[in-house]
């Protein structure tokens, strides 16, 4: 068994769940068992979280906005990539209404302090927003890290990404959190590998969202 923290819904079903470190909400999404199956034509009834754990996802990225400093969406495949036109694709470039819903949520509740961290691909690749135009108004919306493989040959999924793409085994990430208690935190992502190299960094500020006076 792996050691996790208290299921949403326990242990006979999907493995979601969030948690706190600090100031930081981390949310830990199930893509694989609450799937709309291959067959399903992407539209309003093809899902990647399926229902409920969609309507969850959105309770705890709207709650945690105005309560923690950061927000970590450890969403386990690729976000950003252009439709292909295939249905059969494990990531989000399958799933593109709902990764649009999503996109439109978070520009409707004004979410700005979110990052992703995903795995899936074969490589080690940032994006520090350019890429991630998915809501109705197309501005940048949140900073993906995507960090792999450990002992697989190198992939490369999705795209383009702003820092670049570096296919590989033996690889790995590691995310630094400055707070200081602070109205910032400083958040550092650095993509490493069995070498001791890093072929690709980056940081970025997140202000700390004011209490709602009322």
């Amino acid at each position: 068994a792996v050691p996790h923290h208290p299921l949403v819904i326990g242990e006979d079903g999907p493995v979601y769940h969030a948690f706190t470190v600090g100031r930081v909400r981390f949310i830990m999404s199930d893509m694989r068992s609450e799937r709309s199956p291959l067959t399903v034509p992407d539209g309003l009834d093809r899902s990647m979280l399926g229902a409920e754990q969609k309507a969850w996802f959105k309770a705890e990225v709207l709650a945690a906005r105005d309560t923690h400093a950061l927000i970590v969406w450890v969403n386990s495949v690729p976000w950003i990539g252009t439709d292909s036109g295939s249905e059969n694709e494990d990531r989000w470039t399958g799933f593109v209404t709902e990764r649009a819903e999503l996109s439109a949520f978070l520009e409707e509740h004004d979410i700005r302090n979110l990052c992703v961290l995903s795995g899936d691909s074969h490589m080690l690749a940032i994006d520090d927003g350019t890429n991630n135009r998915y809501g109705p108004s197309g501005r940048p919306l949140f900073p993906v890290f995507q960090a792999a493989a450990l002992d697989r040959k190198g992939s490369v999924k999705g795209g383009p990404y702003s820092h670049g793409t570096f296919p590989g085994p033996g690889q790995f990430g590691l995310m630094r959190v400055v707070d200081d208690g602070g109205p910032e935190v400083r958040v550092e992502w650095s993509g490493r590998n069995h070498k001791g190299a890093e072929p690709v960094r980056h940081s970025f500020t997140v202000t700390v969202p004011s209490p709602d006076p009322s």
